[in-house]
Formats: C-alpha cells, sequence, structure tokens
C-alpha cells in the first residue's frame, strides 16, 4: 500500500468511525444504549467464542446443560439468558461474563482490548504501523463527534 492508498484508506476509516460515533451518540445502532439488554449482542459474542473454540451448539450445550436449541434462541437473541445460563455459558466456553455482556456494559475495556490485540497478533510491522495511523485518525474523530 502506497502514501495515497494509505491516505484514501485512513479517510474511508475516518468516515466510517465518524459514522459509528454518531450512532452510539444516538444509540441507534449497536451498544450500550443505558435502557435495555441487548440480547442478540450477547449471543453475538456467545456464538464468537464458540466458533472460535470449535464447538458445535450440541457440544456447547451438552458442556452447559442445556438443549441444543436453547443455544440456538440465545445466539440469535430471541430468548432472554438468566444469570445462571449467562456464567455457565462463559465458564463452559472459559471467558468472562464480561466478554459476553461487552457490548451492553457502558464500562467495559478489557474485552475491546483483548479484540484489538488479537487483530494485530498476526500483522506484519508494516501492518501494525498502519492500523495504528487508522486508530489515531479514528480516535481523534470520535472524540470529535462525542464531545
Amino acid at each position: 500500500m502506497d502514501a495515497q492508498e494509505r491516505v484514501i484508506f485512513i479517510q474511508e476509516a475516518q468516515e466510517q468511525a465518524a459514522m459509528n460515533a454518531q450512532d452510539q451518540d444516538t444509540g441507534d445502532d449497536t451498544g450500550y444504549t443505558g435502557h435495555e439488554i441487548r440480547y442478540e449482542l450477547i449471543g453475538k459474542r456467545v456464538r464468537e467464542y464458540r466458533k472460535k473454540q470449535r464447538l458445535t451448539q450440541q457440544a456447547l450445550a451438552e458442556r452447559v446443560g442445556l438443549v441444543p436449541s436453547n443455544i440456538s434462541h440465545i445466539e440469535r437473541g430471541t430468548t432472554k439468558l438468566s444469570i445462571q445460563s449467562l456464567i455457565r455459558i462463559a465458564n463452559a466456553l472459559h471467558v468472562s461474563a464480561e466478554s459476553l455482556l461487552c457490548d451492553n456494559l457502558e464500562h467495559a475495556i478489557q474485552p475491546f482490548q483483548q479484540e484489538i490485540a488479537d487483530i494485530i497478533d498476526d500483522c506484519s510491522p508494516r501492518e501494525i504501523r498502519i492500523l495504528a495511523e487508522i486508530l489515531v485518525a479514528s480516535k481523534e474523530i470520535i472524540r470529535n463527534h462525542i464531545s
């Protein structure tokens, strides 16, 4: 990626970050809205962690003591998850409850820091420098739109 392509890429990332910041600010898209639990976001996290561990819904259900259709409903966010089931799922997936709830929590930081670390884990030094530039530009846009 040459310098001109990098500038275009950063500009596109900045535009996307600005749109995401506006959505977050109004509570229109994803994340914490302060009012209701977004079960579909919890389900999305359950699915991501289950797939990372190459578990089927059946295997996770067996570990948790639920039937596979319950796991399916949880992953699609079509059922309200009890605290007991949430804890059992977190334990079965060897993740924190915060990792599953982070999209609904206003102050969750660690799961997102881990996601960033996972993203850059297999990057070359050049890719890391480019991503750092994008993060700096994105941070500036977010702060300008949220403040």
